[in-house]
């Protein structure tokens, strides 16, 4: 049977524990592939030690277990096994049990496997089931579906994890038939204000966008990305920038309204004489316009 892949090495780094259990698990299928199974213990070990390299090997000369325990293939694999055990610490398992919460995004399902897995080590022994229901209770994202729990009284876990589905279910149902009903609905965004963090590309809020010169919000620096790169200013007259980020010194435009009719005059052209010259040239200005 040549054509058996031969497991291994065995890796030490990360999870050494689930590394080890892994290895051990292809090296099983291995002998049973190979039809090495039945083969005598010295053999089996010697193929252990070959497959699992220099590592497995270091760890074998420095097991603290009987040197003809070292020749019994089981005794052997038993030694192994409490070398790789994970030393957990109960309390600890339990505060990562205790302070587990469902995410906003996180499906009912994925939540509570995630909690029978943590369940695991904190020793809960006969109250493992009512544990776990309670941690549901409290870690629930849904606050108002909480409170339909507690109001369930003394409820089993199936019961609970009943009511927990039937609401995903419901919410997902929802969704779906809000989306339909208003599939042209546009969320509308106030104005943001002059120097307030306006993302015109990249992350919201991000804080390592300059404050455009020309418009005055945060943006890429990119003059076509610019709110007033084709605006014109209402004080100079000139494109590029607003009327608050004005800096031009020259002449200047101002506008008035009076008897309905908005005039318009530069600065170096402010009017003189009667209110009404004033009214007359003003009116054929906008009418030539």
């Amino acid at each position: 049977m040549g054509d058996n892949r031969v497991p291994g090495p065995l890796s030490l780094e990360g999870n050494a524990a689930e590394n080890w259990k892994m290895f051990f698990q292809e090296f099983e299928i291995y002998l049973i592939s190979s039809e090495k199974s039945e083969k005598k213990d010295e053999v089996k070990i010697a193929l252990l030690l070959h497959c699992g390299g220099r590592e497995l090997l270091d760890i074998f000369n420095t097991l603290p277990i009987e040197e003809d325990d070292k020749k019994d293939y089981k005794k052997l694999i038993a030694g192994l096994n409490v070398h790789f055990e994970p030393k957990t610490s109960v309390t600890h398992e339990r505060y990562l049990f205790n302070t587990r919460v469902q995410q906003r995004d996180e499906s009912f399902d994925s939540f509570v496997t995630d909690l029978r897995k943590r369940a695991k080590n904190c020793s809960f022994g006969t109250l493992r089931d009512e544990l776990i229901r309670d941690r549901i209770i409290c870690g629930i994202f849904d606050e108002n579906l909480r409170g339909r729990l507690l109001r369930l009284g003394e409820s089993t876990l199936e019961e609970v994890m009943k009511q927990c589905r039937i609401n995903e279910v419901s919410e997902d149902h929802m969704k779906e038939l809000t989306a339909a009903a208003n599939p042209k609905t546009h969320s509308v965004r106030a104005k943001p204000k002059p120097n307030q963090d306006v993302q015109l590309s990249g992350p919201r809020g991000s804080e390592d966008k300059p404050i455009c010169k020309f418009c005055g919000y945060r943006h890429v620096r990119r003059r076509s990305l610019c709110p007033a790169a084709d605006k014109e200013c209402l004080m100079c007259g000139r494109r590029g920038h607003f009327q608050s980020r004005c800096t031009y010194k020259g002449t200047r435009i101002h506008q008035y309204h009076e008897r309905n009719i908005w005039h318009t005059y530069r600065e170096d052209d402010e009017p003189s004489g009667s209110d009404e010259e004033l009214e007359k040239s003003s009116g054929s200005e906008c009418k030539s316009q």
